[in-house]
């Protein structure tokens, strides 16, 4: 009964309890043991060194925690997550056994209490920085959203504990016994973090572990100022830092001078932290929603500088220890409840994925650079000026000051965002008229989901879906009898979300509409209820007459069992597959059936999929690339990849494979520069990563510049121009870019070389009454000329389109427009914008070129300085063949098959190792016709 209780409260469905209770007791330990060391490293620093060296250990602080992201960043792309987990964990427990050593032998020394100061700052970054990747590993989306609200209580419940026992151990038994008890606490989540890797993530496979990564952003400072609004976020959060770390220095420094025994101020210390965490969480679970639901975002975030604009006055009335605990008080109660909430409703009308980009670098380097400021300032007033706390405290209050100047700010940024979303009139509470009563956020999004356009109310469905708020459940509710599909299924997926308990009535009447988007999202809904009612929906759907109930209701089960082998086990999973798929006639096709299988990674019926994606059915196809797509299975990337060749497929495979994910990046690469793909798939390939729009695919496409064909060239310049559009925060090598310019620069003249030796042997040839050329000969040379002319240009686009990602793109593109004019003054001006824009060996190598080429020239019009200085016909096919363009090589080796010209035999022959089977055939065929060779 308690099982099933806990079960309905916390959302946790059968399968998910030892897991879910598993990365509970892992962040629980974590934080406990963090609220265990940092008491007792701060009472040791206070105690030796006295608060005036706490500026310089904040200063260090910000250095360490700034260096180690760095390299912390480059241990993740050199190391696997599961040894950089481990190591960390052996580091951490290594340090506290060495903590206590030093303890027991009475050996700490400076240096030591500065490492041991730093080291616990960064290892409250790391704790929670890991954990957060580990559980993203751990539970896909719909899991995550149900169960990390049980999970983070594990977090504030270790929080609470870990001060108390501080409190308890170091005036019972030292602070080596506390150290110890840590450090026996923490080598516990070895074997936790070996049994959760065992058991969730060891069988997600490279793609799923690859895809379920959070991005971060490569230039978070461009991404942040980009935006008005999102800079505003990252100065409130450091000014809150700010006061927060001057707020901690007068607690510290008077804590300090209160009480000099180390073991009490540890245990003083413990107390209140654990305090401060346990009225937290009270306030958070009986009055954040309500605060922020009645007082609205603007005014609930200045509650926290109000209360310590109230609070830093009255410490000038009475300027005791009991006026700075409240000073801390407010900070660290007030910020993890209300201050959070509304801050996170402020984060509302910036996309999900800049904010996933944005939050390391906010949460981990400007809060650092905030505590190093914070060092800085102490260090001038404290070390410097030699003025007292009453200064700090006047410090304080300015910075309060600044904080809710700011916050005034942001509220407008705030609104005028919502209003530029919505693309409606959200009136701003600054600007509000005499008597006009303020719309609350809460009222705001009310209005857009009664009476806003189908596209508002999509919106806004897509925000509560981001940060679901059970106070709007019932506008949510009320949407599924909308007259628009998309926005019934859009508030069925959201529900469950804002309201878990309940079941609309109108259920029945949306099955009853047989749409299969909508049937599978109500199905999903119900789904979700099973932790409630385990049998109501699978004994109801997975065996009801209707197919359509029935197929998605086994579908909905696929996805939800693939990493829950005891739900699979109980509902018979895999059983149910078997049966359907010996049920299934091979003519129909049953599009839920393949996409179940894919969905379930269920082998038994990967050869089902494989028929189907070389079927001459085009339906059936399409829902093959789909349940391929869903596998996230490298085995159907081949066959994926195949069909890019097939117009009618190619969207279709291009979204499967980006859902494969990152992962699939370098493994097509390989295959595009070892020749492993054919030439039609490779020129389609570049598409696919534009899909996936990751940094993986943006490094790979660099490496496409190797390919054996310079047509995928073209594709791979325009990938990298789109991701560079639609994505501007990845990371573009310049120095990368510049050598590519620099190879298209010299292929583009040896290109424009070629062409100009065609054109003026013909030139010559007629002029000077040159031998006999016959039709077929002079048909070949025409498409040698023809394909250099559509090469030059190709090269051209190719030159401007690297140049784009160097330069603003939309001035490459203007320029290139210009260069490719008919007008010999748009050509001009775009001559002498690249003349004023480039510099150095890019502007020596590149202007000449762009000024010496004109796609205008005839056989009969050849500028005379050309006459004397173009290669030979034999260096010019010599040129050619060793470029790495299938379809020059082949129009060279026509045009020399029907000269019959011996000369070229050693030539051909080399080109019979070529790696494109296709030019190898050409050059047999064409040594045949040739005849022995002479001297050239």
């Amino acid at each position: 009964m308690s099982g099933k209780f806990y079960s309905r409260i916390f959302q946790i469905r059968p399968g998910e309890g030892r897991i879910a209770l598993l990365m509970f007791t892992y962040i629980f330990v974590a934080i406990a043991v963090l609220l265990m060391i940092k008491p007792t490293i701060n009472s040791l620093f206070l105690s030796e060194l006295g608060a005036e060296n706490l500026p310089l250990a904040y200063l260090l602080t910000c250095l360490g925690a700034i260096l180690s992201s760095l390299g912390y960043q480059r241990l993740l792309k050199r190391y696997r997550l599961k040894r950089i987990i481990r190591g960390t964990l052996w580091f951490s427990v290594g340090a506290l056994v060495l903590l206590a050593v030093l303890l027991f032998t009475r050996s700490m020394g400076v240096v030591w209490l500065y490492a041991f100061y730093i080291w616990i700052s960064l290892f409250g970054i790391l704790v929670a920085s890991q954990f957060w990747m580990l559980a993203n590993l751990v539970f896909n989306v719909r899991e995550a959203k149900r169960l990390f609200g049980f999970i983070g209580a594990g977090a504030i419940s270790g929080g609470i504990l870990g001060g108390y026992l501080t409190s308890l151990l170091s005036a019972a038994a030292g602070l080596s016994t506390v150290v110890l008890v840590a450090a026996v606490l923490l080598s516990l989540n070895l074997l936790f973090f070996e049994n959760i890797w065992h058991s969730r993530i060891r069988n997600l496979g490279v793609l799923r572990q690859e895809n379920r990564r959070k991005g971060v952003a490569l230039n978070p400072i461009r991404e942040i100022r980009a935006s008005r609004h999102l800079s505003l976020l990252a100065l409130i959060v450091a000014v809150g830092v700010l006061v927060a770390k001057l707020v901690d220095y007068l607690f510290s420094d008077l804590a300090a001078r209160t009480i000099a025994d180390p073991e009490e101020l540890a245990s003083f210390f413990g107390f209140w932290f654990s305090s401060f965490n346990l009225l937290s969480l009270g306030i958070q679970l009986l009055l954040t929603r309500r605060i922020v639901g009645v007082w609205g975002v603007g005014r609930s975030l200045l509650l926290l500088p109000a209360g310590i604009l109230l609070a830093g006055a009255l410490f000038f009335v009475f300027p005791e220890l009991a006026v700075v605990i409240v000073l801390k008080a407010l900070d660290g109660i007030l910020k993890q409840s209300v201050n959070k909430s509304a801050f996170e409703m402020l984060a509302l009308p910036l996309p999900l994925e800049v904010k996933q980009r944005t939050k390391y670098f906010i949460d981990v380097v400007v809060d650092s650079l905030a505590t190093g400021v914070a060092g800085l300032f102490l260090i001038g007033m404290i070390n410097g000026l030699d003025l007292n706390n009453y200064y700090v405290v006047g410090l304080v209050l300015l910075l309060a000051l600044v904080w809710v100047l700011m916050i005034y700010k942001v509220r407008v940024t705030f609104y005028q965002a919502f209003r530029d979303n919505l693309g409606m009139a959200v009136a701003a509470p600054a600007r509000r008229g005499k008597g006009q009563k303020k719309a609350s956020m809460l009222g705001i999004m009310r209005q857009v989901l009664r009476t806003g356009e189908e596209k508002q109310r999509l919106y806004m469905l897509g925000k509560l879906a981001e940060n679901p708020d059970p106070r709007l459940a019932t506008e949510v509710q009320a949407l599924l009898g909308h007259p628009s599909m998309a926005i019934r299924t859009a508030a069925i997926r959201i529900l469950y979300y804002l309201d878990p308990q309940s079941m609309p009535t109108n259920i029945p009447a949306l099955l009853a509409e047989q749409d299969p988007v909508m049937t599978q999202a109500v199905v999903d809904f119900l789904l979700l209820h099973a932790n409630q009612s385990p049998g109501f929906l699978f004994e109801k759907y997975l065996e009801h007459p209707d197919p359509l109930l029935r197929q998605c209701a086994l579908l909905a089960l696929s996805r939800e069992a693939r990493d829950n082998r005891e739900l699979a086990s109980q509902f018979d999973l895999h059983g149910r597959l078997r049966r359907a798929l010996a049920a299934s006639d091979p003519g129909e096709v049953n599009s839920f059936l393949l996409r179940s299988i894919g969905a379930a990674a269920f082998r038994d019926g990967y050869p089902m999929l494989h028929k189907a994606l070389s079927s001459d059915q085009p339906d059936q196809v399409q829902v093959a690339i789909a349940g391929a797509g869903l596998s996230m299975d490298t085995e159907f990337l081949e066959p994926l990849l195949g069909l890019l060749a097939q117009k009618d497929y190619r969207k279709a495979a291009t979204d499967s494979l980006a859902v494969l994910g990152p992962g699939i990046a370098p493994l097509i690469a390989e295959g595009v520069r070892t020749g492993k793909w054919s030439l039609e798939t490779c020129r389609f390939i570049p598409d696919v990563f534009k899909a996936l729009g990751t940094q993986t695919a943006v490094d790979q496409l660099f490496r496409l510049f190797d390919a054996f064909d310079l047509g995928i060239r073209v594709e791979v310049v325009r990938a990298l121009g789109a991701i560079r559009t639609d994505r501007p925060y990845l990371r573009f090598d310049r120095m990368k870019v510049v050598r590519r310019i620099h190879d298209e620069c010299r292929l583009y003249q040896q290109t424009l070389t070629a062409m100009h030796s065609q054109i003026i042997g013909s030139y010559r040839n007629r002029r000077r009454g040159g031998g006999p050329v016959t039709p077929e000969e002079k048909k070949y040379r025409t498409a040698l000329l023809d394909l250099l002319e559509s090469r030059l240009e190709a090269g051209l686009e190719r030159i401007f389109g690297l140049l784009g990602l160097k330069y603003p793109v939309a001035d490459m593109q203007r320029a290139y427009q210009g260069m490719v004019s008919s007008r010999d003054s748009d050509r001009s001006r775009s001559l002498e914008f690249l003349d004023n824009l480039l510099t150095g060996t890019l502007r020596r190598r590149l202007l000449p070129i762009l000024e010496e080429g004109s796609p205008e020239w005839g056989a009969d019009s050849i500028p005379e300085q050309y006459e004397h200085r173009v290669p030979t016909e034999f260096e010019c096919f010599s040129l050619l063949l060793e470029l790495r363009d299938q379809k020059l090589v082949l129009a060279v080796l026509r045009l020399i098959e029907v000269t019959e010209d011996g000369r070229y035999r050693d030539l051909v022959d080399g080109l019979q190792a070529y790696p494109m089977p296709r030019v190898r055939e050409a050059a047999r065929v064409t040594m045949d016709r040739l005849r022995p060779s002479t001297a050239p």
